[in-house]
């Protein structure tokens, strides 16, 4: 997708992989842990972020969002563990009616969480929500429209000779409940964690660890309802621009 680029890639470190930045749309994707934090092995010094792409400012054409970015690896060798697969962006919907359109059911374009890191290695950023645009002159809408992110991956370790891999961040749902970022794996949070995703907050970064970094949430899509009269008692996340 046009506009998709990171502003930086995260590093790969045998003491841990940085973590994958979280996919941007008109908000920035929450950036991604650092790995390695306590420089444990080569190379020296800690492993980079992933950083969150430019944001876009104006939407002129039906587009979906943007995924989120893969986590950095142990290492660029056979065998080593691999970081987390970014999440899918949600995609674009358009609906039109001449007279009057009313939505009672459920509408989504949301995004998927990010994977988990394998051993030592970053957890992938989630995607972004993408766009949904509504327009009639009348719209009434009793049920549910979301374009919420995903959560970002949590980053894999080595605890006691054991390899762990991170929990996936949770996939961008209906209603106002940001996607929670992958967590848990191992019990010790020496594993980053991942960031949640946008829906009425912005995305949040993945947490720096001395394993494997988390993944940046996704950031929340776009909602535009083009009407000369609305009548809104369902729900709508993020809020219609």
């Amino acid at each position: 997708m046009t506009g998709c680029g990171f502003a930086r890639s995260p590093s790969d470190d045998f003491g841990g992989g940085g973590g994958g930045a979280g996919g941007s749309f008109t908000l920035p994707g929450g950036d991604g842990g650092t790995g390695d934090n306590d420089n444990s092995a080569n190379p020296p010094g800690t492993a980079a972020s992933g950083l969150h792409s430019t944001t876009t400012a104006t939407i002129s054409l039906l587009r979906g969002g943007c995924a989120g970015q893969t986590g950095g690896d142990e290492a660029n060798t056979s065998g080593s563990g691999r970081g987390g697969r970014g999440g899918d962006s949600g995609g674009a919907l358009y609906l039109f009616a001449r007279q009057s359109l009313a939505i009672s059911g459920k509408v989504r374009a949301t995004g998927a969480g990010g994977g988990g890191g394998d051993v030592q290695a970053g957890g992938g950023g989630g995607g972004s929500g993408g766009l949904v645009v509504i327009e009639s002159p009348s719209i009434m809408i009793s049920g549910q429209i979301s374009a919420n992110g995903g959560g970002g991956g949590q980053g894999g370790g080595r605890l006691n000779q054991n390899d762990l891999s991170g929990n996936p961040g949770t996939d961008g749902d209906l209603g106002t409940t940001a996607a929670a970022g992958g967590s848990g794996a191992g019990g010790d949070p020496r594993l980053g964690f991942g960031g949640a995703g946008g829906a009425l907050t912005a995305a949040a970064n993945g947490t720096t660890a001395d394993f494997g970094a988390g993944g940046g949430g996704g950031a929340a899509g776009a909602i535009k309802l083009l009407s000369g009269q609305q009548q809104v008692s369902g729900t709508i996340s993020p809020p219609p621009q």
